[in-house]
């Protein structure tokens, strides 16, 4: 099974939490749009990251294969089920032109919350693992929309 990210969950991250190394590929979901909910301890109280579903949106991220045993390990960090939830989506996963079912953590509240700078250029060290832009120049923190 995978697991999308599109937060702050980038590979050393994921690695550390988990303990041992993760393998990313580069993970896209459509109809989907990162938002900022709720409020985060270990973020300082700001927002964090959510998808929500709109018509049209595109979501880059990464996706890391995952064991049953690694989600419950990871459901702990990301506060399932109060914080998030775990569910499944479709994403388009390295170069396969076909979708995918992958799990997602989505925020329990609905409340925006601005994130952090701190927290974004998280945001953009996860996503900039395998994206960059049109011209090769890196993702940055003022990339993401703050909704």
């Amino acid at each position: 099974m995978y697991l999308f990210s599109y937060g702050s969950n980038h590979p050393g991250q994921l690695a550390e939490r988990l303990g041992h190394p993760v393998m990313a590929l580069p993970g896209v979901v459509t109809g989907w749009e990162r938002v900022f909910r709720g409020t985060s301890r270990t973020w300082g109280g700001t927002g964090v990251a959510s998808l929500e579903r709109r018509r049209g949106a595109t979501t880059f991220g990464i996706v890391t294969p995952v064991t049953v045993k690694d989600l419950e390990i990871l459901d702990r960090h990301e506060g399932v089920p109060f914080s998030y939830t775990r569910e499944k989506i479709r994403a388009f996963i390295g170069e396969e032109d076909r979708e995918r079912p992958v799990v997602v953590y989505l925020a329990q509240s609905k409340t925006f919350n601005a994130p952090s700078y701190e927290y974004l250029k998280a945001v953009a060290r996860t996503v900039s693992t395998h994206w960059r832009h049109d011209d090769g120049s890196p993702i940055d923190p003022e990339d993401f929309p703050i909704r």
